[in-house]
């Protein structure tokens, strides 16, 4: 298999040949020796990050939370809360997701973005489209460039998985499908454990219909995106993947040992990075996403999170996305907006594909569209 550290923006085998990278408004062709950066890959200063992390892999010491899913349920109701509260972003550990299971999707994410560049746009995402190969959707609101390529598939419950993998080798199936859908359909069952510990932390009471129709309706789909960002020499003067909030209610992250993702605190102006840990190399990062914020009244914040690149290392993030179906309502709950100062909600009422629009058109900006 090919090494990890071989650059998405060349064919592993053809390090010299032309390369074929695509944005979604446009295809560019090029050939940057490694220790060159393309100017349409610079970002202004303002943007780009203040610092990069050394070649130290992981780490055991970190600010951010560390949730254990193996607590009883009044501890993780009570650390729960408290992180999505003081943070909106948490390692778990002990989450059920096998180990054996994650190193696999990985290899099997690495054995797709090795594929030759003529390969993988077989499975182009298309304008307008969530689902492909590509720049990642975000990228129509900056000027300049990502460093990093992606897969998007959707998993549950329409999955497009065997289409995808379908279209990059005969027997692309068989290859990777099995092992994907194992990995959707097992972030989804901690998605939706984290969840409902949440809603608990909310106040709303097991069994409660409120509870149900939370659960029935905020993590109805999920999504399979895989990010590879491949090393670069000029690593502080570009970005993986800008600053942006996630549509979801949850998003589930494994980054492997190499170091990248960094979030804003809620209360404060600085980066703060997530280191992967050393002590729990199979550990979940979970980003609280728009959706929560709505249904939590505004207690819990959409983290806002970006991706810097390594300059020696290339780094792979595999990530479960989950979100409601298309005609979902999604609103405060009544229990979250009973505890809120006032009692008032501060969201009204909105279909999540009313939501995807204003995402769409209004990016981090959107949910004020739906405030009361």
């Amino acid at each position: 298999m090919p090494s990890l550290v071989a650059s998405p923006l060349v064919a592993p085998s053809q390090s010299t040949s032309k390369a074929l990278f695509h944005d979604t408004s446009y295809t560019r062709y090029f050939t940057p020796p490694s220790s060159i950066l393309p100017d349409a890959y610079i970002w202004p200063e303002q943007d780009r990050p203040s610092s990069i992390p050394d070649d130290n892999e992981a780490s055991s010491r970190t600010e951010i939370p560390i949730i254990d899913m193996a607590d009883d349920e009044q501890t993780l109701i009570r650390n729960l809360a408290n992180a999505c509260e003081s943070w909106g972003v948490f390692y778990i550990v002990n989450h059920g997701v096998p180990a054996e299971l994650l190193n696999n999707v990985r290899e099997k994410a690495l054995e797709l973005f090795s594929l030759p560049p003529s390969t993988k746009m077989r499975a182009l995402r298309r304008d307008g489209s969530f689902e492909g190969f590509g720049k990642a959707p975000i990228s129509k609101f900056f000027d300049s460039l990502m460093w990093s390529e992606g897969f998007t598939m959707m998993g549950y419950p329409t999955s497009s998985i065997s289409d995808t993998t379908s279209k990059l080798c005969p027997d692309g199936n068989n290859k990777f499908r099995g092992v994907f859908e194992e990995f959707d359909c097992a972030a989804r069952r901690v998605a939706g454990r984290l969840l409902r510990v949440i809603m608990a932390g909310l106040g709303v009471r097991h069994g409660d219909e409120e509870q149900h129709d939370v659960e029935k309706e905020s993590v109805t789909r999920s999504a399979l995106q895989l990010n590879y960002y491949a090393p670069c020499d000029q690593a502080h003067m570009t970005m993986g993947l800008p600053a942006h909030t996630d549509s979801t209610c949850l998003t589930l992250l494994h980054q492997g040992l190499v170091p990248g993702l960094e979030v804003l605190h809620p209360s404060r102006c600085s980066w703060t990075p997530v280191p992967p840990l050393s002590a729990a190399p199979s550990s979940l990062v979970v980003h609280v996403g728009d959706m929560l914020q709505v249904i939590s009244n505004g207690k819990y914040k959409s983290i806002v999170h970006r991706a810097i690149v390594n300059k020696t290392k290339a780094r792979l993030s595999i990530v479960s996305l989950c979100f409601p179906s298309s005609n979902a309502t999604i609103a405060p709950s009544e229990a979250a907006v009973g505890t809120s100062k006032g009692g008032r909600s501060l969201y009204k009422p909105f279909k999540w594909e009313e939501f995807m629009q204003a995402k769409s058109k209004y990016f981090m900006a959107a949910l004020d569209n739906f405030r009361c």
